[in-house]
């Protein structure tokens, strides 16, 4: 159980990978922590994920065109609870602030929207090996919660990308592998692959039919922790490599949706108490080759604060 709480760490300060013109709804696959809690336990985090969406790319050239700038920023609140001593039920809720400005002759033309997104509900299934290391697997469900159809303050109805839900039931499978050194007991590698397979939505305005299409993700995460002024600090250096497929439109693949993204994300999680643990990650990247012409992210910044509730003993007074 202590290298699970290990695990939890390490994960706490793993985010999204970029964001491309097309994606719908909250980073749900790339914000989401895989842990196993402590049977009767429950484990709270809370994440504050800034992305910045104004690189113009052609395939894998940055364009000098400015005239399109996106934002998306996600307040996610992730509830483990310890059903078993080996698995975990978990749901993820976001509240997304989305918005875009066009530049245009006459004057910038932005559009935003606000509320809540699609919630996953999954369920985790992890077991210690015996040589020194972990696995957890994880299958989830998407609701779509979220609003599809929202307005922009001057009333123009928003595209599908920048609606807080995507009007499609999903589909997310996760598996990771942790495994600390020989040398160092305290340093530890992850590697995680997520699979997020979508579904058609018909609750968008412009499209009788719209799929986002599916994702799939390696996380290669390396961790260590150190004692500093008596408090646990854990660095962190993640590698990870997102595709994307194409957007399906009423039965067409969108020719500017998609690709390959590779982004390093440095980050730092601090053992507030032994139960309370906050942390920052930024994500930057190292190569991208889009699908065709599309705004993608030029960074990203995110903030979290973990809360462990272990089950009460029975046998403590208080």
């Amino acid at each position: 159980m202590v290298r699970f709480i290990i695990l939890s760490l390490l994960l706490f300060s793993q985010i999204g990978i970029a964001q491309t013109c097309c994606t719908g709804g909250a980073p749900l696959t790339g914000v989401l922590n895989l842990r196993a809690v402590q049977s009767g336990g429950l484990g709270i985090g809370i994440t504050y994920d800034d992305n910045k969406i104004d690189d113009y790319m052609l395939e894998s050239e940055v364009t000098p065109e400015n005239t399109i700038q996106r934002y998306t920023k996600a307040l996610l609140v992730q509830v483990d609870y310890g059903i078993s001593e080996n698995l975990t039920g978990t749901i993820l809720i976001p509240y997304l602030w989305m918005g875009q400005v066009n530049e245009s002759f006459n004057g910038p033309i932005e559009g935003s929207t606000s509320g809540i997104g699609d919630i996953l509900l999954m369920s985790q299934y992890g077991k210690l090996l015996s040589n020194q290391g972990s696995i957890v697997f994880g299958g989830g469900i998407k609701l779509p919660v979220g609003a599809t159809q929202n307005v922009s303050e001057a009333g123009r109805i928003l595209p599908a990308s920048l609606q807080p839900g995507t009007g499609s039931v999903d589909f997310l499978l996760s598996f990771q592998y942790q495994t600390s050194f020989r040398f160092r007991r305290s340093l530890t590698f992850a590697q995680t692959l997520n699979a997020r397979i979508n579904t058609v939505s018909k609750s968008f305005t412009f499209h009788e039919t719209y799929k986002f299409g599916n994702v799939f993700q390696v996380f290669s995460s390396f961790a260590d922790q150190f004692v500093i002024a008596k408090l646990l600090h854990t660095p962190s250096l993640t590698f990870r490599y997102r595709y994307s497929g194409y957007d399906i439109l009423e039965g067409f693949g969108n020719s500017n949706t998609g690709g390959h993204w590779i982004t390093i994300a440095p980050g730092w999680a601090t053992n507030i108490t032994k139960n309370i643990v906050f942390g920052f990650t930024g994500e930057w990247p190292l190569y991208r080759n889009v699908n065709g012409l599309q705004i993608t992210t030029s960074r990203r910044l995110v903030l979290t604060l973990q809360f462990l509730i272990p089950k009460k003993d029975p046998n403590d007074l208080f």
